[in-house]
């Protein structure tokens, strides 16, 4: 009973650092009993909980919290494998002026365009944060300088040339 109390003792903490990377080992409960049933009820909900932590609820890009995980874990195994690993730090240009002439809602709609924007020109195993108010990150393994500043050129232009908000009417341009 000790070992599995403590069992999920540390699956609690590593969840309230945002890692839900663990379940809890439900074959080790010979006879579960009415504490150890709290590690099924844990596995049940991690996927809810790591989205809800993890994740920015507007643009559904990965959160600051999110981001630091990933930067550390990629960071890790660039380092272990050898590889390399870009990182785009990606603003928009002027974003005040798109809530004062516009409104909050018609910014957050730009936010949420921008991230679903970024979302999608991002490969697989990419990593797209939203990592401040107007602020973006893509964190791009195995990727040299030369990719990276090819990419950041095509996002320049692809998001310069894109129509934002409800009816399409805003225009923004990004510095990354």
């Amino acid at each position: 009973l000790a070992s599995r109390l403590a069992t999920l003792v540390h699956l609690c903490g590593r969840a309230e650092e945002g890692d839900f990377a663990e379940a809890y080992d439900e074959s080790a409960d010979a006879r579960p009993d009415s504490i150890t049933r709290v590690g099924p009820a844990y596995n049940r909900v991690r996927g809810q909980l790591a989205s809800m932590v993890l994740t920015d609820p507007l643009t559904a890009c990965v959160n600051r919290r999110g981001f630091d995980q990933a930067l550390a874990r990629e960071l890790a195994r660039t380092a272990r494998v050898g590889t390399e690993l870009a990182l785009l730090a990606i603003d928009i240009d002027h974003f005040k002026c798109v809530n004062d002439t516009r409104g909050h809602i018609a910014g957050d709609a730009v936010l949420r365009e921008l991230g679903v924007f970024l979302l999608h020109t991002a490969r697989a195993g990419d990593v797209v944060a939203r990592t401040g108010g107007e602020e973006f990150s893509l964190l791009l393994p195995d990727t040299s300088a030369s990719g990276a500043y090819q990419l950041a050129v095509r996002l320049c232009e692809g998001i310069r040339d894109h129509h934002f908000g409800e009816a399409g009417g805003i225009h923004i341009t990004v510095s990354i």
